[in-house]
């Protein structure tokens, strides 16, 4: 219990900074480089994918650095992809569909895949067990 509230906090800790750095590194590389604001935001979400998959690894989830890096990097990728995917037709849903306004559906949906992301991530992605399983069968 201990482990997984230290890392639920270590999760929101970091899910706060790559926040705050993309918006700041979107900013710099538009403002101070100038680089048009669609490619600076394209950067900058690359760059945090990048530092979200290594602080999953190395400081979030203890077992995550004893699997195979290119496996989790694959599968936190797509499985990022699929939970982004996931929050927008849950907007669509609630907000457009349902009518829920637009903020509250926003704050639901991202408290919702937060902790769903989190538990997946732990025992899908940075599980050292549940890695070797499925390195085992990919090489099958």
């Amino acid at each position: 219990m201990k482990t997984a509230l230290l890392g639920l906090i270590r999760f929101g800790a970091v899910g706060g900074a790559t926040f705050t750095t993309n918006i700041a590194l979107t900013a710099f590389l538009h403002q101070g480089v100038g680089i048009s604001a669609e490619v600076a935001f394209a950067l900058s979400l690359g760059t945090v994918l990048i530092i979200s998959f290594f602080a999953c690894r190395y400081w979030i989830f203890k077992t995550g650095s004893e699997g195979d890096p290119k496996h989790q990097a694959l599968l936190f990728l797509l499985s990022t992809l699929a939970f982004r995917g996931t929050e927008y037709l849950a907007f669509l849903l609630l907000h457009t569909v349902f009518g829920l306004h637009y903020l509250t559906a926003v704050a639901a949906i991202l408290i919702t895949t937060f902790f769903a992301k989190y538990f997946y991530y732990r025992d899908a992605v940075f599980d050292s067990v549940a890695g070797s399983i499925a390195s085992a069968k990919a090489q099958r």
